[in-house]
């Protein structure tokens, strides 16, 4: 359970959903898998007052597939999606809402190997899901995207595996419809040793 590692005396899920709150968002929707119940204890301790709904996983499905579940919570036409396992410096809910979605059914949201100083659009075919082993892509996905909720309630028509990976199986399905933006922030994925030593150096830095 990543999302509940301790930084500075603090669950990670708490910085998380201390930026979301910041940000004015209402509605949470976390899929905990397995580690549901302890998930949705420890963030109920945490009392924020956003409305929390944790759908249950009665079979194991995935990143992706997972996604099915949060269709009957959906209010709004569009919903952002975060991984839990990722610090961005800034408050990533309040950059991507002045974001425009045009008329696309989602936006990836990239971080580029250059620092850039603002927003700009990039195409899929400088866009990856993940870092590839044998070239240096210009872009790769890190874990923050809006979706349509379309996209959720017509999932069928993607033709997945109940059991899939957001990132390797999803990405590329919805990939014609989506529009992927560079951001002008930094990130840290602590799912690797490395990652996790930078932010406990990071929180420890902010706690001083």
């Amino acid at each position: 359970m990543k999302c509940l590692s301790e930084f500075s005396g603090r669950v990670f899920l708490d910085y998380l959903l201390a930026q979301a709150n910041a940000a004015g968002i209402e509605q949470v929707i976390i899929l905990g898998g397995p580690n549901r119940e302890i998930i949705e204890n420890a963030v109920r301790k945490l009392n924020y007052p956003m409305r929390f709904s944790f759908p249950e996983e009665k079979v194991r499905l995935g990143t992706g597939g997972a996604l099915t579940l949060i269709a009957p919570y959906l209010q709004e036409k569009y919903f952002i999606l975060s991984n839990a396992d990722t610090y961005f410096s800034e408050n990533p809910f309040e950059l991507v809402k002045s974001q425009s979605m045009g008329n696309k059914d989602a936006v990836f949201y990239m971080r580029t190997f250059v620092h850039t100083s603002s927003f700009h659009e990039i195409s899929k075919q400088e866009a990856y899901a993940w870092p590839d082993l044998y070239q240096t892509p210009s872009y790769i996905y890190t874990g923050l995207s809006v979706l349509s909720s379309e996209i959720v309630r017509n999932w069928h028509s993607f033709d997945l595996p109940v059991f899939c990976s957001y990132e390797k199986d999803v990405f590329d399905k919805i990939k014609a419809r989506a529009k992927f933006t560079a951001y002008p922030f930094d990130e840290i994925d602590f799912g690797t040793e490395s990652g996790f030593k930078h932010l406990q150096g990071t929180f420890k830095k902010a706690a001083v």
